[in-house]
């Protein structure tokens, strides 16, 4: 539910982005805390954090999607 997210950052992707997003790849972080709610045509789509091993780029951590 993504009320539920609300205290964390929104990213709308692009539909380049989601290609990456759903499959979990690791991509150019784009927010400022270490976790965001990223959304695809206003559904729910990933979680992603930083990047441990790289602070400039961001990983899953959570994914919502369903096909």
């Amino acid at each position: 539910n993504k009320e539920v997210l609300t205290n964390l950052e929104q990213i709308s992707l692009s539909e380049e982005e989601y290609s990456k997003v759903k499959n979990g790849q690791i991509i150019p972080k784009r927010f400022n805390d270490d976790l965001a709610v990223f959304t695809y045509q206003d559904k729910l789509i990933a979680i992603y954090q930083t990047y441990s091993k790289d602070s400039s780029l961001s990983k899953p951590y959570k994914m919502f999607i369903q096909d």
